[in-house]
């Protein structure tokens, strides 16, 4: 499947933008350390390096998933269904009661900024990721090559 070009430039693109905005994502967490609704201390409880509620990572993911196969699959019925399901995971953790709106809408934000910025660099190739396989003889291995 990586020999497809379209979708070897999709999948590392995602790769690469989950990476970059969970480490934000989980960076943020700590040190805003907003509790989840469920711990019932409201939405106003906020303790340096304990809460973990905001801002959402599943929707932050879903939402990066969406923008970057709605870019590569550029078909408007395609981008409505995968926003659509996107949109669905982040109603998901508010009905769950694990997220406050906000820790949803923000991860939302986060992903598609994300995804976007990745896509961005890519095109203007001031970032370059691809997959490459290492066979030596003896063993095989799976790595990425970059450039900016």
């Amino acid at each position: 499947l990586l020999g497809i070009d379209p979708l070897r430039e999709a999948s590392w693109q995602i790769i690469v933008s989950l990476t970059i905005a969970s480490t934000i994502k989980n960076t943020g967490s700590l040190f805003i350390g907003r509790h989840r609704p469920s711990v019932n201390k409201g939405a106003y409880a906020f303790e340096f390096w304990e809460g973990v509620s905001f801002p959402s990572g599943h929707s932050s993911n879903a939402f990066q998933v969406a923008t970057i196969l709605s870019h590569h699959v550029d078909f408007p019925p395609f981008t409505v269904l995968a926003y659509g399901l996107a949109s669905c995971v982040a109603f998901q953790r508010l009905d769950a009661n694990l997220h406050w709106t906000t820790d949803v809408v923000f991860g939302a934000l986060l992903g598609t900024t994300v995804a976007k910025t990745i896509i961005r660099l890519h095109e203007k190739r001031t970032l370059y990721i691809a997959p490459k396989v290492m066979n030596d003889g003896k063993s095989l291995g799976i790595g990425m090559t970059w450039a900016l």
